[in-house]
């Protein structure tokens, strides 16, 4: 049996807390041995919550530690493509928090990194690992529906608390963002579309494998600092057409409704991520009817760092590749470029 794999995590922020360092610490296969984080305080409390005796206060110590084979890269969006470059190029395999990164050429970039230096890139979207992407894939795949030239996608979400900024310049707990991770475009590179919709746009390009053209978008802030609605009008290189809508304002009483559907030459394909049911027909006669299923498999927040560990230890599936993470981030620039332009039109930026 193999010896469990060296894992660094960088960035001890809330959602490295909640998920990444306890799915890390549960995983046999893995030991987890430094982490790194420039806020000192944060970094003190999760060494002593977790036991993890080496600590740096930013990536550049760990990365030329030599203490890790792999890391998990959980900072604020603006900083993913610095830290994750850096991991790359000391040589060790990496999973990046979504978005990858927040400009379509660094994101292609790492992509390259990673395949000319022989390691793993894995991007942090836990939906990817469920059953219904995998059963919405599969059928997508079989060519059941044909030839796709429609989809629709309506992603809801309880983020607003996220967006606001905060009213002082505490220092967060373990269990909270630290000031504006979210809020500040500056270091968050925008709201709904940057903390939500990429999971959204991730999905659906998984799940039909469709390439993306150009984007039209309007979004709206309303009292926010970033944007907390966000619409998408996609235009597909096989000529049909897509529609994204987001809004982050959802919660409380109001049921969450992350729902897609699919429509091709041949059948119609619905697939809701909140209760897990995928649902269907071809024109065929065929009929899909798969779900609903528990909470615990509709979000695996354990999945990315556990696709991590088998990577390194000689699996080969990978539900969250790089080359999809970079295609959402085009996407995603197209779309806040398209906002900027009020809704103009804007093609998204190719693979190089």
């Amino acid at each position: 049996m193999k010896p469990p794999v060296r894992i660094g995590v960088i960035g001890t922020g809330r959602w490295a807390v909640q998920h990444h360092i306890p799915a890390l610490l549960a995983n046999p296969r893995a030991r987890l041995v430094a982490l790194a984080d420039a806020n000192p305080t944060r970094l003190a409390q999760a060494r002593d919550r977790f036991g993890v005796e080496r600590v740096f206060d930013g990536s550049e110590g760990l990365c030329a530690s030599g203490l890790v084979d792999g890391v998990v890269v959980a900072v604020p969006n603006a900083s993913h493509y610095g830290v994750a470059r850096r991991s790359l190029d000391a040589g060790m395999h990496v999973l990046v928090e979504k978005p990858m990164t927040l400009d379509p050429a660094q994101a292609w970039d790492l992509v390259t990194r990673a395949r000319t230096a022989g390691l793993h890139l894995v991007v942090g979207y836990p939906f990817h690992f469920s059953p219904p992407v995998h059963q919405a894939r599969a059928v997508v795949a079989t060519g059941a529906l044909g030839r796709l030239h429609l989809t629709s996608g309506l992603f809801s979400s309880p983020r607003a608390h996220l967006y606001r900024r905060p009213s002082s310049n505490g220092v967060a707990t373990l269990t909270e963002p630290e000031p504006g991770t979210y809020s500040d475009p500056a270091l968050s590179g925008g709201g709904q579309g940057q903390t939500e919709a990429t999971h959204a746009l991730a999905n659906l390009l998984h799940v039909t494998g469709l390439e993306v053209e150009r984007v039209s978008a309007h979004m709206r802030r309303l009292d926010f600092p970033v944007d907390v609605i966000d619409v998408v009008t996609l235009e597909f290189t096989n000529g049909g057409l897509g529609s994204l809508a987001s809004i982050g304002t959802v919660g409380g009483r109001h049921p969450l409704q992350r729902e897609f559907r699919y429509y091709g030459d041949d059948g119609v394909l619905l697939q809701d991520l909140t209760t897990g049911v995928v649902r269907g027909h071809a024109g065929d006669g065929r009929r899909f009817d798969f779900g609903p299923i528990g909470p615990e498999e509709l979000y695996p927040t354990h999945a990315p760092s556990a696709c991590l560990i088998d990577l390194m230890t000689g699996g080969r599936d990978n539900p969250a590749p790089a080359e999809l993470g970079a295609r959402v981030v085009a996407c995603l620039a197209a779309a806040y470029e398209s906002t900027r332009r009020d809704g103009q039109p804007v093609a998204v930026a190719a693979k190089p």
